[in-house]
């Protein structure tokens, strides 16, 4: 895997896919990107902080809420309400958008993609990647949900 990375949101191809999964989305701070195969939506506020979450299907630049997130695949330990907490896996030709707040700070943007699209969507990053590193795996709290899925 490769070590995270950032690009302005002026970038043609990073707002076009945050402005997907947050239609107003404007932010100084520089958009991160990480490559991953699966990411961790816990959509709720939680001691002033909170990770709004959002897929773009990056073939037609669709978004997708996270509350689109089945509730037989949501986490039921320590959920009552049914909140969109779930494990879920990144395919080719999806991405995770978060909008990061942290502390009642705006933490600015996040974008998750699948490392084999990642020089398909964004060809000049290239010069930025640094070195590939181990993937660090993590504990499973729940069963991942393919982010196909929710597209249905």
């Amino acid at each position: 895997m490769y070590k995270p990375f950032s690009l302005p949101l002026s970038h043609p191809t990073i707002r076009a896919i945050v402005q997907a999964g947050f239609g107003s989305a404007k932010s100084r701070r520089p958009v991160k990107i990480e490559c991953r195969t699966s990411v961790h939506v816990a959509d709720y506020w939680d001691g002033g902080s909170r990770d709004y979450c959002a897929f773009v299907q990056l073939s037609n630049m669709c978004g997708i809420s996270s509350e689109s997130i089945p509730k037989p695949s949501r986490q039921s330990v320590g959920n009552p309400y049914h909140l969109p907490i779930a494990n879920v896996e990144l395919q080719p030709g999806f991405v995770a958008v978060k909008h990061v707040i942290f502390r009642g700070k705006d933490l600015g943007y996040r974008i998750y993609v699948c490392p084999n699209d990642l020089m398909t969507y964004l060809p000049e990053a290239k010069e930025l990647l640094p070195e590939p590193e181990e993937l660090d795996s993590g504990a499973e709290l729940t069963t991942p949900i393919a982010v196909a899925q929710l597209v249905e």
